[in-house]
């Protein structure tokens, strides 16, 4: 008539005396009819030896949970998983359901771990019916491994790449009045992926100014593409009839680490001519050696229809 999910942890007390005698009987023995619960107990199937990855890797564990009594569980079991990671003192908690096994029978299961933002080690430690559904013991449903996920961080800088109508520019070289800026950002881990903007910063100084004008995402002429196993994270800023003048652009980029492309932002300067022209540059490099460049730049709106050298 007792309710055993309502008295998980029922207790019996006997109380006995003997006002007469003062000799109250001692038991020496109780003898308890009862109906047991389920048992089981969780294995890991695999080394339980540290493991050294790197940052972004997702490591896979992979357990069973045996039945190893005569009685059915009464529903489908909660896997509670949690990750510590001990450089920056944080768990990280995760659950899923798994099908009770059957008498004598085991419930394979496999879980993963992102070990992004888990540089250091970490703790993974795995329980099974976290007291939820009644159960003779659960000591034997937590397996705990110590100092297991060695995370190596990502420390490196990423590459940052910037072209402008498709060239690379030197300070003062010409561009056309509606430049095609193209910025990409590399990075060595094709495992940490940067999806967002977060860390891309663009100024653009106008001819006259002092202060450069910050270019945001929200702007019509600016696309950005995430990261994707085939393509890096790139942005595209197509200003259209820009005045002319002298400009300067300057990019600062961070990648999903947030690791900076480097200790100063890329600048460059360059300049926009409406009038048509064919300007002769200096050669390079000056001195020479055994040979030498001349850039020859056509301004203008419309570039001109014949040059003659």
């Amino acid at each position: 008539f007792i309710d055993a999910e309502q008295y998980p942890y029922l207790q019996l007390e006997y109380h006995a005396e003997d006002a007469t005698n003062l000799t109250p009987p001692q038991l020496i023995k109780w003898l308890l009819l009862y109906t047991p619960a389920a048992e089981g107990v969780l294995t890991h199937n695999g080394d339980n030896e540290p493991v050294e990855l790197n940052e972004g890797e997702v490591w896979t564990g992979t357990y069973g949970f045996k039945n190893i009594s005569q009685k059915n569980f009464n529903d489908s079991l909660t896997v509670r998983m949690e990750v510590f990671n001990q450089q920056l003192l944080s768990s990280e908690v995760n659950t899923i359901k798994i099908k009770a096994p059957l008498p004598g029978a085991t419930t394979p299961f496999t879980f993963g771990i992102n070990t992004l933002h888990k540089s250091g080690l970490n703790d993974v430690k795995v329980f099974v019916n976290p007291r939820i559904i009644p159960e003779l013991y659960y000591e034997n449903n937590v397996l705990e491994l110590y100092d297991f996920l060695h995370v190596k961080a990502d420390v490196f800088n990423p590459v940052l790449d910037v072209t402008v109508d498709g060239r690379y520019l030197q300070n003062g070289d010409y561009v056309s009045p509606s430049p095609k800026i193209k910025i990409m950002l590399w990075d060595e881990n094709p495992l940490i992926k940067k999806t967002d903007t977060l860390g891309i910063n663009i100024f653009l100084r106008y001819p006259g100014e002092l202060v450069p004008t910050p270019i945001y995402f929200s702007r019509a002429d600016v696309a950005w593409f995430a990261q994707t196993d085939n393509e890096n994270f790139r942005v595209e800023f197509s200003p259209q009839n820009l005045p002319e003048g002298e400009y300067e652009l300057r990019v600062q980029a961070r990648d999903a680490r947030n690791n900076a492309s480097g200790d100063e932002p890329y600048t460059v300067i360059f300049n926009i001519r409406y009038e048509q022209t064919v300007l002769l540059m200096p050669p390079y490099p000056n001195p020479l050696a055994s040979s030498v460049s001349f850039v020859l730049v056509a301004t203008g709106e419309m570039p001109p229809d014949n040059v003659v050298i």
